[in-house]
């Protein structure tokens, strides 16, 4: 994903080529996550397709994934 965003900085995100990967991305703590979901959900975006979690191992990504379903999304309205 990273190199196609790369290969996209050239022609459809050229006016966006300064942004960095945590900057287009949900990383950070649950609130900066929140904040980064809100500003979408203000621009119009009404769906997040393709989460990927970042984890070392199964009980890892499960964690992720609970921390996102339980602090997250609740806060994020209708």
């Amino acid at each position: 994903m990273y190199k196609h965003v790369v290969s996209l900085s050239r022609s459809t995100l050229r006016e966006q080529a300064a942004l960095s990967p945590v900057d287009i991305n949900l990383v950070g703590s649950p609130d900066q996550v929140v904040e980064k979901c809100l500003a979408l959900k203000a621009a119009g975006v009404t769906h997040l397709c393709g989460l990927y979690f970042a984890a070392a191992d199964v009980e890892e990504l499960l964690d992720q994934m609970s921390i996102f379903a339980e602090t997250v999304i609740p806060r994020l309205g209708d």
